[in-house]
């Protein structure tokens, strides 16, 4: 049923309209933009939105008015805002702060612990505001995780994602216990042995000579990618610029605990060697209390002969010709052989300490290999954990007040050359979020329990004016782009990923927030995937991109692209449309012209959400 009030418009139960929009009015929103979240919330109230963001841009200690944190807001405003809300039947949604660091703790150095726990405690501000203010809902919160290459092979075939032109091929991989970074860039060159076949590992089967079977080398150095491309693992699949780091870890490892062994050996010999000759010297301490000169010629022996020949302990005497020959090697041989004992004994020593040394440095190579792993898997178990420890405070945050609706933590990918600004590496995050906080939940429910708490409290933000900025690193043509990304978003929405939505345009290259059809953004195509494969949340029109004073348009734009309904109000018919509404109803103080959503002034459709939200006359 439609009410025609005077002149053309149409209402969402239309025959006509069907065709013509993707999203109904009441499903899209705005956000308020940086600035007082209650005077924000009251601007789009008046703009007619439906629902409302209440972003924050301090962290720490905030300072109103210029970077406002959820604590800049006490009791009174926040009850102020829920009431605001609740009288308009204006759902309000929130943005933890856009200047908290990341999830994952990532810093300069690494990874830090510390920093997470900070990220962690800002999310908390947010939790604590929307219980307050919004009674529930999304917590957004931005997933600049690590900064990471953009490369990405085999998207459709020869087409790829690509930084520049020749961009090498690029491996993080982090400590575990740390956070350390170490990167490996495929264009370093590393000197190698030659394989001893195609495909096999040249450190643990190199190719020696027939002759000597000393092991052949390459004769220049070799480039960490070529080497990679050269091996294979024992599955057959090709070798990743990790694993080829691992093996040439894995030789040093050899090498020192070789050279370990080596010195090892050394220093027992030195100790049978000691202890023989301290055997000697008790012997010749006896026969000199009877024979000095006979305890003398056993000395002299051990060092030099008689006809001249060298004896085993000649390397700690004097040579012949020196000046102090004849006094320690003829006149005081037994003293010269403590001498050397003493020497032996510490030759003993240092050969077990450079044993000890190597020893140590293959035992902290070999725990370098078995704890440092792909950035990805660091990372992301830090990112994790994070949000499952906000998600089990919003948890607990939401059964304390007794909240009708979750509150979830919905990271938003944000930046294509940062962790999380991927598609498939979002999916990672919430589920692997997930899998954190049933991980933490099982000890007071079944796990099924714990499973549907940890999908209903860790959900993603889907920004597509962020996702479309890959665009640039594309290779392909704007068909074959727009076809991944529409499947990647079907595929995100299918598994339940999805579970709130930033609506901005851009043209590819950065995230502008160019009001919604005024880029290249596939807004409608977007949210027309993700609704066929089941999503029914809300969106939101970010602001940023529009003219001086006209923010607005962020909202009406949204609802002109999507082709949402609006009625006339006024009785002329004089052609009234998108443009008059925008100038109409901003900036004068007449009453607007016109109605936005399912509202007609009948019984019929009382209770709808209506343009200004007061009665018309």
């Amino acid at each position: 049923m439609s009410q025609k009030f005077g002149g053309s418009y149409w209402h969402a139960l239309d025959k006509d309209s069907l065709v013509k929009y993707s999203a109904d009015i009441k499903e899209i929103g705005v956000s308020h933009g940086i600035g007082d979240s209650l005077q924000g919330l009251r601007a789009n109230i008046f703009v007619g939105a439906p629902i409302v963001e209440l972003g924050f841009s301090g962290a720490g200690k905030g300072q109103r008015g210029q970077r406002p944190t959820p604590e800049s807001y006490g009791r009174d405003e926040r009850e102020a805002m829920r009431q605001l809300a609740k009288v308009n039947e204006v759902k309000i949604t929130t943005h933890s702060s856009f200047g908290a660091p990341p999830l994952s703790g990532f810093g300069e150095g690494g990874f830090n612990k510390d920093v997470a726990a900070n990220s962690v405690q800002e999310l908390k501000k947010a939790i604590d505001f929307a219980a307050d203010v919004a009674q529930g809902g999304p917590i957004v919160v931005h997933t600049g995780e690590w900064q990471r290459p953009v490369r990405m092979e085999n998207v459709f075939g020869k087409e790829k994602f690509q930084a520049y032109e020749g961009e090498p091929e690029t491996a993080l991989l982090a400590h575990k216990e740390t956070g350390q970074i170490v990167a490996l860039k495929g264009d370093i060159t590393i000197a190698a042995p030659e394989a001893a076949g195609p495909g096999v590992d040249p450190w643990l089967n190199p190719k020696r000579d027939e002759v000597t079977g000393d092991i052949i080398w390459r004769k220049e150095p070799i480039k960490l990618s070529q080497l990679a491309a050269e091996q294979k693992t024992a599955e057959g699949k090709q070798k990743t610029l990790a694993e080829v780091y691992g093996d040439y870890l894995a030789k040093e490892v050899a090498l020192e605990g070789g050279e370990a062994e080596r010195y090892k050996e050394t220093a027992r010999d030195a100790r049978k060697q000691g202890n023989k000759f301290k055997e000697y010297y008790n012997d010749i301490e006896n026969i000199k209390k009877v024979n000095p000169n006979e305890a003398n010629w056993k000395a002299r022996d051990l060092f030099y002969r008689p006809t001249g020949e060298r004896g085993p302990l000649a390397d700690f005497a004097p040579s012949m010709d020196s000046k102090e020959f004849e006094e320690k090697v003829i006149q005081k041989p037994v003293e010269l052989l403590k001498e050397a004992i003493k020497k032996i004994d510490s030759q003993e020593r240092n050969y077990e300490n450079i044993s000890k040394s190597y020893e140590a440095r293959a035992i902290e190579n070999k725990h370098r290999i078995d704890t440092t792993k792909p950035i990805e898997e660091v990372g992301l178990q830090r990112t994790a954990n994070s949000i499952a420890t906000a998600a089990m405070y919003a948890y607990a945050k939401e059964k304390k007040q007794n909240l009708k609706e979750p509150i979830f933590i919905a990271p938003e990918n944000v930046f294509a050359e940062t962790y999380g600004g991927r598609p498939d590496e979002l999916r990672e995050i919430i589920k692997t979020s997930r899998k954190a906080m049933v991980e933490k939940l099982k000890s007071n429910m079944s796990e099924d329990e714990a499973w549907k708490v940890a999908n209903d409290h860790i959900k993603a933000t889907i920004d597509i004016g962020h996702a479309y900025t890959w665009r640039k690193y594309f290779s392909g043509n704007d068909e074959d782009f727009k076809k991944w990304l529409m499947n990647e978003m079907k595929q995100l929405a299918k598994e339940g990923i999805i579970g709130h939505v930033h609506l901005t345009d851009n043209f590819g290259y950065d995230d502008e927030h160019l009001t919604i059809g005024e880029g290249n953004v596939p807004v409608r195509e977007f949210i027309d995937e993700i609704k066929k494969e089941g999503y029914k949340g809300v969106m939101i029109a970010e602001v940023g991109g529009q003219p001086e004073g006209k923010l607005h348009e962020a909202l009406l734009g949204s609802w002109r692209s999507l082709n949402s309904p609006v009625y006339r109000i006024d009785p002329g018919g004089s052609g009234f449309g998108w443009s008059d509404f925008g100038s109409y109803s901003f900036g004068r103080t007449t009453n607007p012209f016109s109605i936005v959503g399912e509202y007609s002034p009948s019984e019929e459709f009382k209770g709808s959400p209506f343009y200004s939200g007061l009665g018309l006359e």
